[in-house]
């Protein structure tokens, strides 16, 4: 079982923005619980969230930075699937320290701007891999992320193409909040 204060770091770095309720509905926990929890995520960690009235929730603020090493493959599995993955304890292992398939090559840094873009339903600058292997620039709106065969892909709309694509995620080098909004 995941720990409250760092499911709290991860609906903010993955999502952007969560509530009380939804702690409630994710984890079963009481109305008490969940008002402890944000207490105390909030003790240590108030430059990271603010509480916006207007939409009665807490929201990432332009400071945030995660108190967890969470690996971008275990957040999304979590976002996605409702599943985790954690480490038993167990030493006497026969198989690699870790099993790569393409998706350990997540950023940790890209994947949740991807995922908060998708909940925020804003569109975004990146640069990426194209098949060519040549670096290329599109403004995109994020709108799923899923797991095919052991690889991440984004399903966007490109704005420059008004085409909807499929993004491999690792393909991703840099991304950017676009300086003119999507209308």
């Amino acid at each position: 079982m995941i720990s409250s204060v760092y499911l709290v770091d991860l609906l903010l770095s993955y999502t952007g923005s969560f509530n009380r309720q939804q702690l409630m509905d994710l984890t079963g926990m009481s109305i008490a619980t969940a008002t402890r929890t944000i207490k105390k995520y909030k003790e240590n960690n108030d430059e990271n969230l603010k509480y916006v009235v207007e939409n009665k929730r807490y929201e990432i603020t332009d400071v945030f930075k995660s108190n967890f090493n969470i690996a971008a493959e275990n957040a999304l599995i979590l976002l996605a699937y409702g599943q985790q993955i954690t480490q038993t304890g167990y030493l006497n292992t026969i198989g690699p320290a870790s099993t790569s398939n393409g998706s350990s090559k997540l950023s940790s840094d890209i994947i949740p701007a991807v995922t908060r873009a998708i909940y925020r339903k804003t569109p975004i600058d990146i640069e990426y891999y194209g098949t060519q292997s040549s670096q290329e620039k599109r403004t995109i709106l994020p709108l799923a992320i899923f797991e095919s065969r052991g690889n991440w892909y984004v399903r966007v709309f490109d704005l420059k193409d008004s085409r909807y694509k499929t993004f491999k995620s690792v393909s991703y080098t840099h991304l950017t909040l676009p300086t003119t909004p999507y209308v």
